[in-house]
């Protein structure tokens, strides 16, 4: 499983400019090019072990060719799938493509965006399909991802099952999240 993201990342952060070179152009291209979060082996291992998986906001589908790369079954969605330069195949779609799903799928969430209702209304609806794992890439409560009510269903709703940290720029503060629903 090749990972170019990662081996990009580890180039820039070994240049003496890091920080400059993060905040002032190379972050964007990354994110542009790649996916907001930066997967490792062990995140990718960590997914593709709760196979089957529906990954909504999938962007250009980096993390999902990373996933189907390891064995994964994997659906992917976004709102506005590019046309061109993907990763793998995205599907468009909302939250609401989780009526399609039962409960033997992982909901997994990366870097939903943040201060909107798609990561609360993913939880919801799968909540409603009878869901129980989620896996979530992203910054805890008060970060840049999701909304408040997306982490206030996560707190109230699931429970932490694993937590994996995962490499990050300057600043930010990525992990990976498992949660299983209270039943």
């Amino acid at each position: 499983m090749e990972n170019y993201y990662l081996e990009e990342f580890e180039k820039m952060r070994n240049q003496k400019s890091y920080r400059q070179e993060q905040w002032f152009g190379k972050r964007g291209e990354l994110v542009e090019t790649f996916s907001w979060a930066i997967p490792n082996e062990e995140a990718i291992q960590y997914i593709a072990n709760r196979s089957p998986i529906v990954e909504i906001g999938a962007g250009k589908g980096y993390w999902s060719r990373l996933l189907r790369d390891a064995g994964a079954e994997l659906v992917a969605y976004d709102i506005d799938p590019p046309e061109e330069d993907e990763w793998t195949s995205v599907e468009q779609g909302t939250e609401n493509m989780l009526k399609r799903f039962n409960e033997e799928y992982t909901l997994f969430l990366c870097w939903p965006p943040y201060g909107e209702p798609m990561a609360a209304n993913a939880l919801k609806q799968n909540i409603e399909q009878g869901g129980t794992d989620v896996i979530y890439v992203g910054e805890g409560h008060r970060g840049c991802t999701g909304d408040d009510e997306f982490h206030q269903i996560l707190r109230e709703r699931y429970a932490l099952m694993e937590s994996i940290e995962i490499p990050s720029y300057e600043g930010i503060h990525d992990n990976l999240y498992h949660y299983r629903r209270k039943i």
